[in-house]
């Protein structure tokens, strides 16, 4: 899905042919993409969670000070089609890598929240700035 299209919202069940798409690109089971699918729904019955849900969310899971800033970063970089909203397909891939990533996709994942301008240089500006 590029950027300029878009997304719809989703069914409350998984296709098998989505299944199989998310257990190639993951490390779950089917079960555990089921699992994560229910909670998602949930929480997210038209099948897409906003900037302004997440954040909501962010500061419910980390309630001390101000997480605002951090939040839309991370946000950003689960969003991977720059739609401004973020589907099952693109949580679960993020969820994968909180849960499952080694430690080089974990530090690879921290570099691209850091570089905020994404030109492959982290400034101490832009380090400050997530911080």
């Amino acid at each position: 899905m590029g950027a300029s299209e878009s997304k719809k919202a989703i069914k409350p069940e998984l296709s098998q042919k989505q299944i199989e798409y998310l257990k190639m690109r993951t490390r779950m089971t089917e079960e555990e993409i089921q699992k994560w699918f229910h909670g998602f729904y949930k929480d997210c019955p038209d099948g897409l969670l906003t900037q302004k849900q997440f954040i909501h969310m962010y500061k419910q899971a980390f309630p001390e000070g101000d997480v605002t800033q951090y939040a839309k970063r991370v946000f950003v970089t689960f969003d991977k089609d720059n739609s401004g909203k973020i589907d099952f397909n693109e949580f679960l891939l993020a969820m994968d890598l909180m849960e499952k990533g080694n430690l080089e996709e974990k530090l690879r994942y921290a570099f691209e929240l850091y570089d905020v301008d994404k030109n492959g240089i982290l400034t101490r500006i832009e380090i400050e700035t997530i911080i």
